[in-house]
């Protein structure tokens, strides 16, 4: 745990926790009402958008009110570019290998035009940078009050972030959703929870999330490519790479703080 994230989350207790969870059902409850608008035939951009904005809203109203400060969140200017840096060299692998760059060479997708891809590139934003603020730089972090063992914490926080998509979905199809397929999805959003976590704890800058996890779901939602075929392959590959790499990282960096400390 790096020494910024240590501090910060160390400043919450019980109180805290609980009304991040309440906001975490007010979230999921919101997305069933988001899911419900889409069954009666509103279009799904509209109230999408229009949850996300509320959601950030709401969340920037309890941090405030709490006087915790939006860089509590991780909002914050120092370290900007650096925790910039950080996110845009992890999105080179979902680039390249979700649904990206690689497969769509090897296979001969056809592009699609840069405006659209710029105008889609957009809309992913607003929903991940959404979610990250809520979930990785809000929920995660005032879990800590509730639950102090790091690993734990940041389980939940995972748990609470792959169940929150099953909202819309579970408003749309009802129970049906429940099959292979969405528990697989789970899964995903599960272990990119981690992903998200360990990049945002490096600098406790926000952003530094927010565009691994766009640049993650354009490559994964075929913004790039007009055809071809979505299979598990390329996501499971990704995945596994994306894991390794921050592993890889953490290792390393924790292996220098060690070699410092003892120098």
């Amino acid at each position: 745990m790096s020494s910024i994230y240590k501090d910060e989350v160390k400043k919450y207790g019980k109180k805290d926790a609980i009304i991040a969870l309440c906001f975490f059902i007010f979230w999921f409850m919101g997305g069933v009402a988001n899911g419900l608008l889409r069954v009666a035939g509103v279009n799904p951009l509209i109230p999408g958008i229009s949850f996300s904005f509320i959601m950030v809203a709401v969340c920037f109203v309890i941090v405030l009110v709490k006087k915790q400060g939006l860089s509590s969140i991780g909002f914050r200017k120092k370290n900007l570019w650096s925790a910039l840096r950080l996110g845009l060299l992890f999105s080179i692998i979902p680039l390249v290998l979700n649904d990206g760059i690689l497969p769509g060479i090897i296979h001969g997708y056809e592009p699609r035009p840069i405006g659209m891809i710029l105008y889609m590139t957009i809309g992913t934003f607003i929903f991940a940078a959404s979610e990250d603020i809520a979930f990785v730089g809000y929920i995660q972090t005032r879990l800590y009050g509730l639950i102090k063992n790091d690993i734990l914490a940041v389980c939940l926080g995972a748990f609470l972030f792959s169940i929150m998509h099953i909202s819309v979905p579970l408003a749309v199809d009802g129970f049906a959703v429940f099959n292979a397929d969405i528990f697989i999805w789970l899964s995903f959003c599960f272990v990119l929870h981690f992903v998200m976590n360990a990049i945002f704890r490096r600098y406790f800058v926000i952003f530094s999330a927010m565009i691994w996890h766009t640049l993650n779901n354009v490559a994964g939602s075929r913004t790039i490519w007009a055809t071809g075929e979505h299979t598990l392959l390329w996501p499971i590959i990704s995945t596994i790479a994306i894991i390794l790499a921050v592993v890889i990282w953490t290792y390393m960096r924790r292996r220098s703080a060690t070699k410092e400390v003892v120098e």
